[in-house]
């Protein structure tokens, strides 16, 4: 329930509506907008690589997790809720990029809490459904709430980025309420600060003493990023080079979210019965595999007739069963990842590791949606700036899991 409660932020406000939203209004400006919300996501991802192995450090010091998923959920909620104000004019560029960085750190930050409290809650054979069940929950209740956007045509992206915050509100207490928490260790502030210190540097020996883990964190350091070079920019793609209009964006969401619905589930049960390892490998295949095949599809900007048919444009249908099938290998990718940093690490330290786990993950994310931006900037192409990022990121990040070796740690 927790992905149920996180996931339209991620699918809605920093992939799917928003985006374009940004570009086309608030920014005016498609070439100018697609550099800033690149830099803006930098920026985030810059700022989490400082923070997450310190919260991941400090939630196993202090022992409860809950306290500290409220703090991140409270402030997503206002950094969200700003935003009505931001955008209810043209122009402020600055407070969106804001609100939206400080919305995704909160929001990120609630995830390395709550996954690190899986054990609680399933034993580790199970852990691969579990991750691909909740996966599956985040996309379906992101289907959900695009469907809603749909259902009622005056909920534009102003709108639909501030009730996130509203929708993480109600579906974060089923957590909260009753999922079993770590025993609260009793320590002064100094006490818990040294603590976490501790665990941070032995956390950042562990993956000099631990290869595989390290080897583990690096890729998806690199893959991810390529993953997300394309996500971020996919709807502004589609605006910008198909034309595509809000209800055709909604479609291939609606589409896109029922996908990745199914790759998190699918991708859980090929977990238990072939390893993460393999998952994740095949799944990151035909993603690159895609995401080649998307460029090579894509055509020049053209306009839009006045009045033509939903998705009746040359490379319509193309670009959209393309961008599916990539949705529905992300979800598994999801999945198949989380699980693996389960079955790689300690189980009395996932605090930690998963503090290590976002923080790596993130510590070159910024890279990927800056390289967008200045290919973009530098190219007056969008198409150069995104695949060609995407696309090295993939690839490099497939090479690198397959030096891996799967070993499950007691």
């Amino acid at each position: 329930m927790a992905d149920w409660a996180r996931e339209p932020f991620f699918s809605i406000v920093l992939s799917l509506i928003f985006p374009p939203y940004f570009v086309a209004v608030v920014a005016a400006d498609p070439v100018r907008g697609t550099a800033l919300w690149g830099y803006g996501l930098a920026a985030a991802s810059a700022l989490l690589v400082l923070v997450s192995p310190f919260a991941g450090a400090a939630a196993d010091s202090t022992g409860s997790r809950k306290p500290w998923i409220v703090a991140c959920v409270a402030g997503a909620v206002a950094a969200l809720a700003s935003l009505w104000w931001a955008t209810a004019t043209p122009g402020r560029l600055a407070w969106v990029l804001v609100s939206c960085a400080l919305a995704q750190l909160a929001i990120e930050l609630s995830r390395v809490f709550s996954d690190s409290m899986v054990l609680r809650v399933a034993p580790r054979e199970r852990v691969g459904d579990l991750s691909g069940l909740a996966v599956g929950l985040g996309f379906v209740a992101s289907f959900l709430y695009l469907l809603g956007t749909f259902a009622f045509d005056s909920l534009g992206g102003r709108n639909v980025s501030v009730l996130s915050g509203a929708w993480l509100l109600v579906f974060i207490l089923p957590l909260l309420c009753f999922c079993p928490d770590f025993p609260r260790v009793e320590r002064s502030w100094a006490e818990s600060r040294r603590e976490s210190l501790a665990r941070l540097r032995r956390s950042l020996q562990d993956l000099v003493r631990v290869p595989q883990v390290g080897r583990f964190l690096l890729a998806r350091m690199i893959y991810w990023d390529g993953m997300m070079g394309l996500f971020s920019f996919m709807a502004i793609l589609a605006s910008s080079r198909l034309a595509w209009r809000a209800s055709e964006i909604s479609v291939f969401g609606l589409l896109g979210l029922l996908a990745g619905a199914a790759g998190g589930v699918t991708g859980g049960a090929l977990d238990r019965r072939f390893g993460s390892k393999r998952t994740l490998l095949l799944a990151l295949a035909v993603m690159l595999l895609v995401s080649v095949v998307m460029l090579l599809v894509l055509p020049a900007p053209a306009p839009r007739p006045a009045g033509a048919a939903l998705l009746a444009a040359r490379g319509d249908l193309v670009f959209l069963a393309l961008a599916i099938v990539a949705s529905a290998c992300l979800g598994a990718i999801l999945a198949a990842s989380r699980s693996m940093m389960v079955r790689l690490s300690p189980a009395d330290r996932l605090g930690e590791f998963f503090g290590l786990y976002v923080m790596v993950g993130r510590a070159s994310s910024f890279a990927a949606p800056l390289l967008v931006a200045l290919a973009t900037t530098a190219s007056s192409n969008q198409t150069m700036g995104v695949f060609g990022v995407a696309l090295t990121f993939m690839l490099l990040g497939l090479v690198l899991l397959g030096r891996v070796q799967e070993r499950q740690v007691p």
